[in-house]
């Protein structure tokens, strides 16, 4: 003990005066509880002040205290109470809620240590108290706006995407019958605008979903010729009219398959390789894959303008400005998605740069090779290049007048009856005395009757046959997923879809 804490405690020991100023000016209250009479227990007067009460007022027994703690915040004292006396290593430490006076609800910390007699026995203790109401209120203000945060991107992202849907569907749906070239052209400006501002919707919601913990997976075996496959497609246009070449080396992996979530995985992939395409100017932009031993090594590599500070680019919302590329337009969200996804998911990211030379960016992840697959994995491929399915008969539903002027283009000519219903009444009214239909695309957010509503009723009706039912919406939240599934629906597709995509959920519902 150093010689001015040892003298400390002589004089707290011969000066009280010194005992009153530590307890008054370091905690907001002391107690001594007498544990042979359990009923005895000193509280200091500033604990009562602290809850606004007279001091005068109070006695030293523990109903005083006991009558204005809320009762869980006492079970939950109670109990590590217990513990304490059972294990002092375990601590008597926790946050307690009491009524105020004035009966606003002030939390404290409570701490506090058992004192033993010879035999170990325990006889007293003693304990403190500190206010803590400033601390709780703000937390509880930082999460109320958290919530609202997420509620408000919810809504933005569902309003946003209906008219979304409606642009992109009606843009892809005039490119077959348009033959000027600058109608044309200005098309896909549509529909390239269209894409990015998807893409952004996406990497808010998911910076959202894992900010709040909320972010769930569903592995499964993936093929990474599949996913490289898609990329090429998604990405061959936009790297075209940029005068880039984009090589994707989908022989690298058409024997590799992975545990992973596909959607994440390909999120990660489908961020590194807009940038990549973004930021370069001329030369080729590349997708490859190294195998060794059951790990892979996804490569994104680009002839760009390079990165100087790596470390600011990979905080978000952060972009540096490169003179020769003014224009582009980047929230900075990407790379973050990027870095979050991969540590969510245990992948190993690593990125390298050099000025005005290129960027490589490295994602490294367990896989096995699987070599028997390899033919049913080109079939796979050749099957899904075009849209050749017979529906038999299809029922869109759907309150808004666009959104059924894209599904019906979509579907013409792949169904026996193509039927539509506006609301959710005229829905089951179809389903009831209507033909059979084989598949039914199924709104959620209808008024009046949602498609949740006619969801339930209809695994109710007794039809002869069920139809794959897949239902649709704009929310693009798991769990809205999730309570699809268990209402009885088949699938579930988030707008805007692509005929791909839709082609691709009821190709799989009707083998």
């Amino acid at each position: 003990m150093h010689r001015l804490e040892k003298e400390l405690y002589e004089r707290i020991k011969n000066d009280p005066a010194l005992f009153e100023f530590v307890q008054e000016s370091s905690l907001d209250g002391i107690w001594f509880w007498d544990l042979e009479n359990p009923e005895e227990e000193w509280m200091s007067d500033k604990l009562w002040r602290t809850l606004g009460y007279d001091p005068d007022t109070k006695t030293h027994n523990i109903s005083e205290w006991q009558s204005i703690i809320n009762q869980d915040d006492l079970a939950k004292a109670m109990e590590n109470f217990n513990r304490h006396a059972e294990d002092p290593a375990h601590p008597y430490d926790q946050i307690v809620r009491y009524q105020h006076a004035n009966g606003s609800t002030v939390w404290i910390r409570c701490r506090g240590m058992i004192l033993r007699n010879d035999q170990g026995e325990p006889i007293r203790m003693l304990g403190a108290h500190t206010d803590v109401t400033k601390v709780k209120e703000s937390e509880q203000q930082a999460i109320e706006a958290l919530r609202a945060r997420d509620r408000f991107f919810a809504r933005m992202s569902h309003e946003i995407r209906t008219p979304l849907f409606g642009m992109l569907g009606v843009a892809e749906s005039l490119k077959s019958s348009v033959q000027d070239p600058d109608i044309l052209r200005d098309l896909h400006t549509i529909l390239d605008c269209g894409e990015q501002l998807q893409s952004l919707l996406n990497d808010i919601l998911t910076l959202t979903k894992l900010e709040a913990g909320k972010l769930t997976t569903s592995l499964e075996t993936v093929s990474l010729q599949h996913v490289f496959l898609h990329l090429q497609r998604l990405y061959d246009d936009t790297a075209r009219k940029k005068g880039l070449t984009l090589e994707v080396a989908q022989a690298d992996c058409e024997t590799l398959f992975c545990q992973t979530d596909k959607v994440r995985l390909t999120q990660i992939l489908s961020n590194l390789l807009s940038n990549a395409i973004k930021y370069t100017k001329q030369g080729k932009v590349s997708l490859s894959a190294n195998y060794h031993n059951g790990q892979c090594e996804l490569i994104i590599q680009d002839t760009g303008v390079g990165i100087k500070d790596i470390a600011t680019v990979c905080e978000p919302y952060s972009q540096e400005k490169h003179a020769d590329l003014t224009g582009i337009g980047s929230s900075g969200l990407g790379l973050d998605v990027v870095i979050q996804l991969c540590d969510m998911l245990g992948y190993e990211f690593s990125l390298q740069s050099e000025v005005n030379t290129g960027t490589t960016a490295t994602i490294g992840l367990a896989a096995q090779q699987d070599l028997s697959q390899r033919n049913s994995e080109q079939k796979h491929q050749q099957h899904n290049l075009e849209p050749t399915l017979q529906l038999g008969n299809v029922l869109v539903v759907d309150d808004n007048a666009i959104n059924l002027i894209v599904a019906n283009r979509m579907l013409e000519g792949h169904c026996t009856l193509l039927d539509n219903a506006q609301n959710g009444i005229e829905a089951l009214n179809k389903l009831q005395s209507g033909p059979h239909y084989d598949v039914v695309l199924l709104d959620i957010n209808m008024p009046g009757m949602s498609g949740y509503d006619v969801l339930k009723q209809l695994t109710a009706l007794s039809l002869p046959t069920t139809p794959k039912i897949v239902m649709l919406s704009a929310d693009a939240y798991e769990a809205t997923k999730v309570t699809c599934l268990e209402l009885g629906a088949h699938d579930y597709l988030v707008k805007p879809y692509s005929q791909n995509q839709l082609f691709t959920v009821l190709d799989r519902l009707l083998q």
